[in-house]
């Protein structure tokens, strides 16, 4: 499969502003690509975690002058970056990123063909008028920059593709899931901030609406839920003061824990009666392929990839997006029916080694690479 002459060498372009899914896939994705023997190097917009993570493994980082979201200096920050690093191929990640890039095609300061990966939809934003009109003008940007620039659109699930198959109906597309390399539980040691009793439900992730953390609090009020159930928080975001202060007006707030970013994720998931996912929607979270690969029990709404990778019954419990009774009652059986537990996570280990692995995501994407670049060289070859 692989360029036997010269492996390609590949510029990675992507935010970098929080550190999630789309930053984990690029840590995974980079390190197996130098492996392979291609050189990678990754651009960012902001230096935060991702830079700092992307650096101690040994990649190549640059971050770009910190801009407003917009700024068309941007765009020639970028350009000149590109020519300095050298490559074969953008591998693009995120709306700030395709429209840049755009923009330096457009400035015909690069030419360099480009592979776009698409990791999640624009999240609702409510009765935020500003905020929502923003993503709206963002996510049209993105779209009109994909369809002109992009060689190729990888989508993380088939339900994201679906989603976008109007927006993108000129650009060829493929659906790569997210992978990982298995991880072995090597009797980490309780986190000291996890209670030592009771039901202890974790939920992993940004603090926005799209993540549904409100429909989990309010679950925790329902007959249904067990009384020692509780839920343990790890992430933040811009919605954590408004969750405190829901749990707060209906009671719950004993029972439930904000925690904040933690890096050592793996120790408190490997502790976790099960993972709560009550997304409104999801691409498919890297969140979701750890608790399968550690065995952690997963109930998760029926929505997007969530719905694709998980079998009900099989590998985790699924309810309705935004039904905090079908959450009590799913924690209410994984509660009560002796061994669901153990089969669940057994079954979800076994599912993401099979079909979830890092190295198979991997060969995807170097197909794609070399598809494109095939591409490319035929239409130089004709001009």
């Amino acid at each position: 499969m692989e360029n036997t002459a010269r492996h390609p060498t590949i510029i990675q372009i992507a935010p970098g502003e929080v550190f999630g899914g789309v930053e984990r896939h690029l840590l995974g994705l980079c390190a197996k690509l130098s492996i392979r023997g291609h050189m990678v190097k990754l651009i960012l917009f902001h230096q935060a975690e991702l830079a700092e993570q992307a650096s101690a493994s040994g990649l190549e980082v640059v971050v770009l002058p910190d801009r407003a979201t917009l700024d068309f200096r941007s765009a020639f920050d970028l350009a000149a970056q590109i020519r300095l690093l050298g490559g074969d191929l953008l591998h693009v990640h995120g709306y700030r990123a395709m429209v840049t890039v755009r923009i330096t095609k457009l400035m015909g300061r690069v030419a360099l063909p480009v592979v776009k990966t698409e990791h999640g939809l624009s999240e609702p934003t409510g009765a935020r008028l500003v905020e929502g009109l923003k993503s709206r003008i963002y996510s049209a940007l993105d779209d009109s920059a994909t369809r002109s620039t992009a060689s190729s659109v990888c989508y993380v699930s088939a339900d994201l593709q679906r989603a976008k198959s109007s927006s993108h109906s000129t650009v060829a597309g493929a659906v790569i899931g997210n992978g990982i390399d298995p991880i072995e539980s090597l009797g980490q040691a309780r986190p000291l901030d996890l209670p030592n009793a009771g039901l202890c439900l974790g939920i992993i992730g940004r603090l926005t609406e799209v993540k549904g953390v409100i429909h989990a609090i309010d679950a925790l009020s329902r007959s249904a839920m067990p009384e020692d159930a509780q839920i343990i928080v790890l992430g933040d975001g811009p919605l954590r003061r408004e969750l405190e202060e829901h749990a707060a007006a209906i009671g719950v707030s004993k029972r439930v824990t904000f925690l904040g970013f933690r890096r050592n994720v793996f120790d408190y998931l490997a502790h976790f009666d099960a993972l709560l996912m009550p997304s409104l929607h999801e691409g498919l979270p890297y969140t979701l392929l750890e608790a399968m690969s550690l065995g952690c029990p997963v109930l998760a709404s029926r929505v997007g990839g969530l719905a694709e990778v998980l079998i009900h019954d099989q590998t985790g419990l699924l309810f309705e997006a935004g039904d905090p009774g079908a959450i009590a009652a799913a924690v209410e059986r994984l509660a009560s029916e002796v061994g669901l537990a153990e089969r669940l996570g057994t079954n979800a280990a076994t599912i993401q080694r099979r079909s979830h692995s890092l190295d198979g995501m991997v060969d995807e994407y170097i197909g794609i690479y070399e598809s494109v670049l095939d591409q490319s060289k035929k239409r130089m070859s004709r001009n």
